[in-house]
């Protein structure tokens, strides 16, 4: 006899498993469409992978490169950015290149310029790339001259 006065059987037990294991083998299948779901929405397919991976390629073979120039440049080799400390590029208080700055990109675009078309992409891969150059100088010491 149990605590409340009923007989323990062992065929409710045996009984009461299928529902178990039931319930274990749709968890499992509801994580595994949960697990889809998510990747399917990151956009977490072969396509991009594959993407990533020939623009990491692409990076390390334009680091290579400048490394056989010696220019000295920072690439990203997740995005494929290149950063140029603007002190090799202008003089200070100037926004024209200054004949270091423009010996220094003699060098570097036609290197760069040779990675790029060097790469063949298809037409799905120009609609996720993109090439641009973006700089700046800072003016120091903004007083007033008359």
């Amino acid at each position: 006899m149990g605590i409340y006065g009923k007989k323990s059987t062992s065929i409710d037990a045996g009984e009461n498993i299928f529902w178990t294991t039931m319930a274990d083998l749709l968890l499992g299948l509801a994580i595994i469409f949960m697990t889809l779901f998510v990747l399917a929405m990151t956009g977490f397919t072969q396509e991009t992978i594959k993407l990533q991976q020939n623009q990491m390629k692409a990076a390390e073979e334009l680091v290579d490169n400048l490394k056989q120039a010696n220019i000295d440049a920072e690439v990203d080799k997740l995005t494929g950015n290149v950063k140029i400390s603007d002190l090799q590029l202008f003089e200070v208080n100037s926004f024209t290149l200054s004949p270091k700055g423009k010996e220094y990109l003699n060098k570097f675009i036609p290197i760069f310029g040779y990675n790029l078309q060097k790469r063949r992409f298809s037409k799905r891969d120009y609609k996720h790339s993109y090439t641009g150059a973006h700089g700046f100088t800072v003016f120091c010491g903004a007083q007033n001259q008359r």
